[in-house]
């Protein structure tokens, strides 16, 4: 068993370690999107007032330009950051709900189980070859005799 947790865990590490890379990269090429994005609309925004004579910006100077130009770059990057944020959060939430909906299948099975090889065991016994139940006194480990070994599904090892 402690061979077969070291190989579950090296496994998940592994992948941990392969992913690391790409999620940098991933998260870098997102980071430069969302800045590049806004700063196209942001200076699409300015130009719009500044060609139209909006609010009499056609008459402003370069740097009351160029103030209007970086506010609106900075709140369009904000609020893309914030859309971003909005779904990754609705990623985990989707995550955790469905944790949540294994951890209670889980609990309701375990407070009724379903009968698991109870047709195994009936034969068995109807047979002469009912499973027993032996604790060793010394160690207090348990000792089957005439028991076979399944897996959850039913497949006998």
């Amino acid at each position: 068993e402690k061979a077969l947790l070291d190989k579950a865990f090296n496994t998940i590490r592994d992948h941990q370690l392969s992913v690391l890379p790409r999620k940098f990269f991933s998260d870098s090429v997102q980071q430069y999107l969302t800045k590049y994005f806004a700063t196209v609309v942001g200076f699409s925004l300015t130009v719009r007032p500044v060609l139209m004579d909006y609010n009499g910006m056609g008459s402003a100077t370069a740097g009351e330009i160029a103030a209007f130009f970086v506010s609106s770059r900075s709140t369009l990057e904000g609020l893309a950051n914030a859309v971003l944020a909005l779904f990754e959060l609705q990623k985990r939430v989707g995550t955790l709900s469905g944790l949540s909906y294994r951890v209670e299948n889980l609990f309701k099975s375990l407070k009724m189980p379903l009968p698991l090889l109870e047709d195994q065991i009936k034969q068995a016994s109807d047979n002469g070859n009912p499973a027993k139940r032996i604790v060793n006194e010394n160690s207090g480990l348990l000792r089957f005799s005439n028991v076979d070994v399944h897996e959850p599904n039913g497949r006998k090892l």
